[in-house]
């Protein structure tokens, strides 16, 4: 966990820098530090990175809409899973892109983790490219009802050029459904894939994606990093809490929120003290 931690925030937070010389130590001091270089962090175009965050998995980050992040991943047989979407039609077509030029799928999959715009904005663009898209249930019968409200608040205090894109934006439903009482398992090439919903958090309907054989958590929008807890109009702060122990339940090792950089099991426990913070303050 410390060398995936260092991988992300750099030498600067896990190795000591060089310096002028220091007095003689009276006790024998390591002459060598490790090396660890910070992963490279890709344009695939302005206001839109991607960076790899583990074998075969990577971070796209749609910087100008409030550091919106999409997990994709390469499974074994070649098919590549992206869990949630850029808030536009347009921005997601670069991210396929990039996906179509650098890794190659033999197929695309993509699964909406909940309704919101970063959750589901995507999807014009992902079946006009033949993506296979999935929704709950519950995330299906919100982005319908509330969508079109949701691309006009979104678009509001954007940069005028990414506003228009978002309100250019259909809002259109995923191809499959699921019940999220159930979930959905998906094999790749002998992988699962699992889609939970742990409960309400950030939104009533917001689903995760475990890979178990990685340890690898995508928790979009209900994990937080940072001091913000961000958006709460369509949040559930008594069962938030909750979720998150059922989400600790699983084990990930590299863990994935909807916005600002991935880490590990510590953002579950940022999360919680957030919520508890928004309780109080409540």
């Amino acid at each position: 966990m410390r060398l995936f931690v260092c991988i992300l925030l750099g030498t600067a937070a896990c190795a000591s820098r060089p310096s002028a010389p220091a007095p003689r130590a009276t006790t024998p001091v390591a002459t060598e530090t490790p090396t660890i270089e910070t992963p490279s962090i890709e344009t695939i175009r302005p206001g839109l990175t991607v960076q790899s965050v583990a074998p075969d998995a990577w971070v796209v980050t749609h910087v100008e809409v409030h550091d919106s992040n999409v997990l994709l991943v390469r499974l074994p047989d070649g098919t590549v899973l992206i869990c949630s979407s850029p808030f536009d039609s347009d921005t997601t077509r670069a991210l396929l892109g990039w996906a179509r030029a650098r890794l190659a799928p033999t197929r695309l999959v993509a699964v909406n983790t909940h309704w919101h715009l970063d959750g589901t904005g995507g999807n014009a663009a992902y079946h006009e490219a033949g993506v296979v898209t999935y929704a709950s249930t519950e995330t299906q019968a919100l982005s319908l009802a509330r969508g079109p409200s949701m691309r006009s608040e979104a678009a509001e205090g954007l940069a005028p050029h990414v506003a228009e894109r978002v309100r250019m934006t259909p809002v259109e439903p995923a191809r499959h459904t699921f019940d999220p009482a159930r979930g959905l398992t998906l094999t790749f090439g002998g992988e699962r894939v699992e889609v939970t919903y742990p409960g309400p958090a950030h939104s009533h309907d917001n689903v995760v994606v475990y890979l178990p054989a990685r340890g690898l958590l995508f928790g979009g929008c209900m994990l937080k990093v940072g001091d913000s807890i961000g958006y709460l109009g369509d949040a559930s702060l008594e069962s938030w809490e909750p979720a998150l122990a059922r989400l600790r339940a699983l084990g990930a090792t590299v863990v994935v929120p909807g916005h600002g950089r991935p880490g590990g099991p510590e953002i579950l426990d940022n999360t919680a003290r957030l919520v508890r913070e928004a309780r109080a303050a409540r």
